[in-house]
């Protein structure tokens, strides 16, 4: 039979996403603005030009301004994990991909805890003001040798605990006081 369980987690707004969001709306109507006293000094068409990069910059801004909201999926079909990236509801990546059996080393740290050491891959996937991360050591195929860093819930890690090394999954499952 099939195990299938899925997991959403909602990266929080960063610093930088709220700067970018601040400078689209200022762009937004400083370019109409630009043009409007181009109108004044040069010729009445750039009136007609205010007017549609205005309607142009709203989408824009728009666009860039919901692309900033990012969620992570993390979901396991048997032994296969995968986690992606879904990026304002429109765009889903695969960032990665691999069987729970190749797990090499997890651990259950914060962020400047994770091992350093050179790899092929390193993903984050999780939420940056989150208190518990998860990080874990996998070897696929496509990506080599690479580390993960999520932070899966208590049902995620009970889904994927049978595939994992016996001490490691119970150290991670007692950590995160699903056990």
């Amino acid at each position: 039979m099939d195990g299938i369980y899925e997991q959403v987690v909602h990266r929080e707004r960063s610093t930088k996403s709220i700067f970018i969001s601040v400078f689209v709306i200022f762009l937004t109507f400083a370019i109409p603005l630009t043009f409007i006293l181009l109108a004044n000094l040069i010729n009445g068409y750039f009136l007609m030009l205010a007017f549609f990069s205005f309607l142009l910059m709203i989408y824009a801004s728009w666009y860039v301004i919901s692309s900033q909201r990012v969620e992570y999926e993390y979901s396991v079909l048997d032994d296969e994990i995968t986690i992606s990236s879904i990026i304002a509801h429109r765009k889903r990546k695969v960032l990665i991909k691999f069987s729970a059996k190749n797990l090499e080393e997890t651990g259950f740290v914060s962020q400047s805890d994770a091992p350093i050491q050179a790899y092929d891959k390193t993903v984050f996937a999780g939420n940056d003001k989150d208190s518990y991360l998860c990080w874990a050591v996998v070897y696929s195929q496509k990506s080599g040798r690479s580390l993960v860093v999520f932070s899966p819930d208590g049902d995620f890690l009970t889904a994927v605990k049978p595939y994992l090394k016996r001490g490691s999954a119970d150290a991670i499952l007692k950590n995160r006081g699903a056990l």
